[in-house]
């Protein structure tokens, strides 16, 4: 557990009571904080009573001027659409406004890390997609160099719930724009800026408040390294800025997986096949990409670049970090292949909830029945639908069915099935040798599932069936 002795003394209210909350809590509580905490969820309240936290209705009642800080939950509306009703009451009674993150990073005494003969390291990374696969990657690559690392924020264990630092480890932070967006204090030693692409625009108004939320990593963060994708549009524009900043021009490795970047002042790529190391005008490695990486898909060469500019910051040797890449077998619920039975594959996507994660997934395979929908993200499926050379046939599910249907109307061919029980079957059913059956929803899994792994662990369940 992360402790924040800079509030002891203190009293916080604690709005929503999922992992990240409770873990907030836990922190706060053996920081000597006085607590309360919220969730508008009964059955979360009451778990919380269960495990001896003072549950408090800090919307109606609540003396406001008692409170010093305000900690919300990455699932609570921070602006957009509409800040959630307590959020404003703490607005209206200027009240600080942080999340575990901010917390977590204001828990960070570099004094005390004077007794540490070798200094820890943070490592922080955002992006629309890749974040996870990138953040085990990096771990992998250090913890073969001997480096110990931990691995929390979006995906795994809350960042307040990691353990002590201790002499030589990186902790690596994937960071939602959820989370950057509220945090009031970012200082990672290393931040890594993989792609955008829209996703969450009602909550965050919009392409550039999502944007504006991720690149607060950066712009306020003063990171001693920046690695930066420059593949897209934003990711051009924020390492621009950064390189013409005066404070932070020469801080920045340029990576890319899509065009050769060797002009830029370090930069590690991908160049027919190769990945490729320049600094200074000149290349330090190359390696080979094709024959080695059996979990190499067009969408992992971004996370590989980035992975490898992350070990190089921490002085691994090329060597070592290609060493080390080959035994990588990559995470559950991306592009897994689940069965592979008469010339039929079945891959389990879940977790390509947006559009441009099922598009990189789909392109993938040839002769695709893919399975699409769940609680569609605003901005439709348009541009899949430019895009369907490989797909024979999409079965779609969930609450985006009906709409999805009225968007694919002459493109291809496709039916609603409704629940992923449906579309599997009858997935299979149509199947022919050489086809491959892909979950590769392209939204979100909470109309029908409590999250993405859920619905991949059903996937992965009805597919198993087929095997047996």
């Amino acid at each position: 557990m992360i402790l924040i002795n800079e509030f002891s003394g203190s009293k916080a209210a604690v709005l929503g009571l999922g992992r990240t909350g409770i873990s907030v809590l836990n922190s706060l509580n053996n920081s000597g904080v006085d607590t309360v905490c919220w969730d508008d969820n009964v059955d979360a309240r009451q778990q919380a009573k269960e495990l001896g936290f003072n549950v408090e209705n800090i919307l109606h009642g609540s003396n406001w001027a008692k409170f010093d800080l305000l900690i919300i939950s990455p699932g609570i509306s921070f602006l957009y659409p509409e800040p959630h009703d307590v959020v404003k009451k703490a607005r209206q009674n200027n009240v600080r406004i942080d999340n575990d993150i901010g917390l977590f990073f204001s828990s960070i005494d570099k004094n005390y890390w004077e007794k540490f003969e070798k200094e820890p390291r943070i490592i922080g990374v955002t992006g629309s997609n890749g974040k996870s696969t990138t953040s085990f990657l990096i771990s992998h690559l250090i913890e073969r160099a001997g480096i110990p690392s931990e691995i929390g924020g979006n995906f795994g264990k809350p960042v307040l719930s990691f353990n002590p630092f201790k002499d030589g480890e990186v902790k690596i932070i994937e960071l939602s724009s959820y989370q950057t967006e509220v945090a009031s204090t970012l200082k990672c030693d290393i931040s890594v800026f993989l792609n955008f692409s829209p996703d969450h625009l009602d909550r965050h108004g919009g392409a550039g408040g999502y944007f504006n939320a991720k690149q607060r990593l950066f712009t306020i963060g003063n990171s001693e390294r920046n690695i930066i994708c420059v593949d897209n549009k934003e990711g051009e524009f924020l390492f621009n800025s950064l390189e013409t900043d005066e404070l932070a021009r020469g801080l920045n490795i340029a990576i890319a997986s899509q065009r050769n970047v060797s002009n830029y002042g370090w930069s590690v790529f991908i160049n027919k096949g190769f990945l490729v190391e320049w600094k200074n005008r000149k290349q330090v490695a190359s390696f080979d990409l094709k024959p080695r990486l059996s979990f190499l898909k067009s969408f992992n060469l971004q996370n590989i670049c980035a992975a490898y500019a992350v070990a190089r910051s921490l002085n691994i040797s090329p060597k070592a970090i290609w060493e080390s890449l080959d035994s990588f077998e990559g995470l559950s619920h991306r592009n897994q292949l689940v069965l592979e039975k008469d010339g039929v594959k079945y891959v389990n996507d879940s977790k390509a909830t947006n559009v441009e994660a099922a598009l990189n997934s789909i392109l993938q395979y040839d002769s695709v029945r893919l399975i699409l929908g769940g609680l569609a993200k605003k901005g439709g499926i348009s541009k899949l639908t430019m895009h369907m050379n490989q797909v024979k046939k999409i079965y779609l599910i969930g609450d985006a069915a009906k709409d999805f249907s009225s968007e694919l109307k002459g493109n291809v061919e496709y039916e609603i099935s409704k629940t992923l029980e449906e579309a599997v079957t009858s997935a299979t059913n149509d199947s022919v040798a050489g086809d491959c059956i892909l979950l590769a929803p392209a939204c979100a899994s909470f109309d029908q599932f409590k999250d993405f792994e859920e619905r991949g662990k059903k996937f992965i369940s009805l597919v198993e069936n087929i095997k047996n």
